[in-house]
């Protein structure tokens, strides 16, 4: 039974814990893209500010120190970037922020890296001139989250374990306890589990069925004791008859007459 009990309470606790951390990963996942898209938005908003007044010197100024800047004309063509060479850079046109921005104003996307272990978030606004700036950064994915609480999770799944042994032992001890003072041959004065009435119940109906059958059977032998004691009376007054009636005939066989029966024939 403390087995059992074991198994069930470390699978409820490590069910709880992995329910748990579905839940805070998907909480705080949520929690940091809002933020991280909120900061990138806040950045583009001075950026573009800055670009409006100084143009190209501010994103030289700015060049390997902040986010990845991505200033594009409107027809697509790349015109500079904080990270990298505008000459080989392909035409920016058919990107979808930079479609939603020239459209609407503003737009905004996401993609992964080919290891799904980052997210690239991208935001563009439309400048007065008509030409967009992008600017992107860097976001881990869920996984990589997880993968970062690992060893938080390992050591909260092993106090879970040790946890679960602990509380099954005791468990265990509490629920054996009383059934190991159950008193079978009273089971209605039994004080246990409220669950355990029916079965008591059903014990006691049974042992008075017993007790029942054992006080026929007992009667039973009585009776068929009481019938053998007369059969055996019975035969031996029989038998006493019998030797009353042959002891005679064994007496006459005995006895020896003074006359015979040709005496008698003469006297006549």
């Amino acid at each position: 039974m403390t087995g059992k009990i074991f198994r069930s309470t470390l699978a409820a606790s490590l069910t709880v814990l992995l329910a748990s951390l579905l839940v805070i990963t998907g909480c705080l996942y949520t929690y940091f893209a809002t933020v991280r898209e909120q900061q990138l938005q806040t950045e583009l908003t001075l950026a573009a500010a800055a670009v409006e007044a100084d143009g190209a010197d501010y994103l030289a100024r700015v060049r390997d120190t902040a986010e990845r800047l991505t200033w594009v004309a409107s027809d697509g063509t790349v015109l500079y970037d904080t990270r990298t060479d505008t000459q080989p850079m392909e035409n920016h046109g058919q990107r979808e922020e930079i479609r939603e921005a020239l459209t609407g104003g503003s737009g905004s996307s996401a993609r992964y890296s080919e290891t799904l272990t980052e997210k690239m978030l991208y935001q563009a606004v439309r400048l007065t001139d008509g030409s967009v700036l992008r600017i992107s950064g860097s976001q881990k994915t869920v996984w990589m989250l997880v993968l970062g609480m690992l060893h938080a999770v390992i050591v909260v799944a092993l106090l879970a374990v040790g946890l679960s042994a602990l509380l099954a032992s005791r468990a265990a001890r509490r629920v054996v306890e009383p059934l190991n003072r159950l008193d079978l041959e009273h089971p209605l004065d039994n004080n246990a589990y409220e669950e355990l009435s029916p079965l008591l119940g059903r014990v006691y109906a049974q042992q008075q069925e017993i007790r029942h059958q054992e006080a026929v059977i007992a009667k039973l032998k009585s009776f068929n004791r009481e019938k053998s004691i007369k059969r055996a009376e019975s035969r031996e007054k029989m038998l006493d008859k019998l030797e009353v009636v042959d002891k005679p005939a064994e007496i006459n066989d005995k006895v020896e007459l003074p006359f015979t029966p040709i005496d008698l024939l003469g006297c006549t």
